[in-house]
């Protein structure tokens, strides 16, 4: 992802890591902070400068965490893309149902031992594949316990069956028309399945397929332009234009929040690459800054690894404080102020994701192929 001679402080592994790690962080704090009614009265928390809205705006701008994953897996698609062969995408299907079965069910057991209202077969059999995964309003306690955010499942299978091998397909198509052209017919499925949820009341299961369709045509583009961007081999992340990191990345905070599509598309396909290279720059600066100080160096380094290695297991976990009834939220939100809140639920989900792991590696521990682990 980056040329060492750019950054002196990053290797390229160890980027890709951090990268999750802060994408992870964002999406826990835009999941805590971003919407009032994830939050039952009694959870009620404290700005920590005494102005909600502060943390709101931030934890809208949060959402840009998704677009970053999706730009990391279509730009290691493009790095491996002579690996993406139909049984190796299969591998990485599997490798992440295996990690999010093992929530699903978890998460159903939680339920039915706290009296959560728990989902009908039919439900579940939706879920396990990513679909009707919601956060529901607890003034209305309608719906059932699942994994809510873990929507990008139907997304990631989506990406590893149909954009991969596409984008693998036209990867020889010396034209780059061909990302505008992306861009522009997943613009159009977005714009269409949006007027189908907003003209039509479409029943279960139709309904959430639709939905799943339009979260695959909003972030399918930008998988694309992390895949093109390596393919072209643009030195996207030259810390020479991104000296200014601190400006470009309030400039992206503001049009994101402000634009966040255009003509049907989703804007990030311009944010986040940008907004990457303004955290890499930022890190690797940080590192310098740092070198005389070993100690408080490597711990910052040690957090983000553990952060971007247990990533997936964090973004699954954190759904159990936003079931239908939030029976469990009171521990996320026990210390009351929000940075408080959002370190110790880090804490606590990096914590419990050992339990999952040590399970899942007594349940699957020689059940894989044995692909390459940093891909």
């Amino acid at each position: 992802m980056i040329k060492q001679e750019t950054y002196k402080y990053l290797s390229e592994d160890h980027a890709v890591l951090y990268l999750k790690a802060v994408a992870i962080m964002f999406m826990v704090f835009h999941h805590l902070f971003a919407f009032g009614n994830f939050v039952i009265a009694s959870n009620s928390w404290v700005s920590i400068i005494g102005y909600k809205k502060a943390e709101t705006t931030i934890a809208i701008f949060c959402k840009i965490c998704v677009g970053i994953f999706a730009f990391i897996t279509g730009w290691f698609a493009s790095c491996h893309h002579y690996k993406y062969d139909f049984s190796y995408r299969i591998y990485k299907i599997e490798r992440l149902l295996k990690k999010y079965w093992l929530y699903c069910f978890g998460f159903v057991m939680v339920g039915f031992l706290i009296s959560e209202p728990l989902p009908t077969l039919s439900q579940f059999s939706f879920n396990l594949i990513g679909l009707g995964t919601k956060v529901f309003n607890y003034n209305t306690v309608v719906g059932y316990i699942n994994v809510s955010h873990a929507w990008y499942v139907f997304f990631y299978l989506l990406t590893m069956l149909i954009t991969c091998p596409l984008l693998n397909r036209m990867r020889n198509i010396q034209t780059k028309g061909k990302i505008i052209a992306f861009c522009i017919i997943m613009g159009g499925l977005h714009i269409a399945m949006k007027m189908l949820q907003d003209f039509y009341v479409l029943r279960f299961p139709v309904s959430i397929i639709i939905a799943g369709v339009d979260d695959y045509a909003k972030y399918s583009p930008i998988v694309a332009v992390g895949y093109w961007l390596k393919e072209y081999d643009y030195d996207l992340f030259n810390k020479r234009y991104f000296k200014h990191y601190g400006v470009l990345g309030i400039l992206i905070f503001i049009l994101q929040y402000k634009i966040p599509f255009m003509f049907g598309i989703n804007a990030e396909v311009i944010y986040v690459p940008v907004f990457v290279s303004c955290v890499l720059s930022f890190l690797d600066d940080l590192f310098k800054m740092l070198d005389n100080h070993q100690k408080k160096k490597e711990n910052i380094i040690y957090s983000l690894t553990q952060l971007g290695k247990d990533s997936t297991d964090i973004w699954f976990l954190h759904s159990i404080f936003f079931t239908p009834l939030r029976k469990l939220q009171w521990l996320a939100y026990f210390p009351r102020i929000s940075v408080l809140i959002w370190v110790w639920t880090l804490f606590l989900c990096c914590a419990i994701t050992g339990i999952f792991n040590y399970i899942r590696t007594a349940l699957f521990a020689n059940h894989s192929k044995h692909y390459d682990s940093k891909i």
